[in-house]
């Protein structure tokens, strides 16, 4: 009996990560990594049935979908942001996610697999009192839009889910409406792949 392929969510939100792992638990292996200082054998523990993903030695030899919901968040005005904010969702919103691809393009590049990023890039377009938060969103769209036109050829597929903003209510949708749009995403055929869906919700 051939064994279900492989998914990876990343991320540092319990109720997030365990939204997608259910959405992918049905026909995928759900294993999941931990971003942001967030564990993965303590993220997988709210997460069942997924399988932390090893701090160290290999993971799965292939992977069919790699799912970045990393969502780490600062407000504040330029004068009042103090270097250290800068650094940590830096850290956490792009070098996590560069990092952790980077480990697993081997096992997506076995597999042909899918890579999703979940960002919201319209934050950028209004960014005052969170421009440090803004300004490491602007550069995961760069990381996305660089692993799509690098990998695109060595079989790789990358489609960025940008959720909408609202500013009474941050980013938009909940954990369920965002899990639901990358079950959508890894339903669709390979040559139907999307480079970006956008997520918009209605009042």
């Amino acid at each position: 009996m051939e064994s279900d392929p492989v998914a990876v969510v990343a991320g540092e939100s319990g109720p997030l990560v365990a939204a997608v792992v259910r959405a992918l638990a049905d026909t995928h292996e759900v294993w999941v990594a931990g971003a942001g200082g967030r564990s993965a054998a303590g993220l997988a523990a709210a997460c069942p049935p997924a399988k932390p993903w090893p701090d160290e030695g290999p993971g799965p030899a292939r992977i069919g979908v790699l799912v970045h919901c990393i969502d780490e968040y600062a407000a504040g005005p330029l004068a009042e942001t103090p270097v250290d904010t800068w650094r940590e969702l830096f850290e956490a919103n792009v070098f996590d996610v560069a990092r952790f691809t980077a480990r697993a393009l081997p096992a997506l590049r076995a597999a042909g697999g899918l890579v999703i990023v979940v960002n919201s890039p319209g934050v950028a377009d209004s960014p005052g009192e969170r421009g440090a938060y803004a300004a490491s969103k602007a550069a995961l769209s760069v990381v996305t839009d660089m692993l799509r036109e690098e990998e695109g050829p060595r079989g790789v597929r990358v489609s960025a889910l940008d959720l909408g903003w609202d500013d009474a209510a941050g980013s938009a949708g909940g954990p369920d409406d965002l899990a639901a749009a990358v079950r959508l995403l890894v339903a669709l055929p390979r040559q139907a792949c999307p480079v970006r869906l956008a997520m918009r919700t209605r009042r």
